[in-house]
């Protein structure tokens, strides 16, 4: 545990929380900040697209998962190993060049697909609390 453990009424201290799209930029400072309130985190999520990347460069202490989280089989062996109590779902196209040259639509179809089994995995497996971003 940590000294800020008890912050936000110490909800997130001793938690198991997974957050899918830990590598990205918001997601990696989702994890720093998490296990800073005492949370055990797990991540999901595909490669950095860029070298060097926030991620690898704060080393956290973690357990880092690296796949496509459109694959059901994938995120049922994340969920099994983190077990959360607490899931936020980060992952996503996150950049707006990639989405017009991919087509109209495919940066929604993108969000709302990797999100699916993410939550179906989530709902049967009792986690307490799915967010998505």
């Amino acid at each position: 545990m940590t000294q800020f453990a008890g912050e936000f009424g110490g909800v997130f201290g001793g938690k198991n929380v997974l957050v899918t799209g830990h590598t990205g930029f918001k997601g990696s400072w989702l994890c720093l900040w998490l296990q800073t309130l005492g949370a055990k985190v797990s991540g999901l999520a595909l490669p950095p697209a860029t070298q060097p990347d926030h991620f690898d460069l704060l080393k956290l202490p973690m357990d880092d998962r690296r796949g496509d989280i459109r694959d059901a089989a994938l995120v049922r062996d994340a969920f099994a190993a983190a077990r959360p109590a607490i899931v936020f779902h980060m992952a996503a196209q996150p950049l707006v060049r990639a989405s017009l040259v991919a087509g109209p639509g495919s940066f929604g179809q993108a969000s709302l697909r990797s999100m699916m089994p993410s939550l179906s995995v989530s709902t049967r497996g009792g986690s307490g609390l799915a967010i998505g971003a």
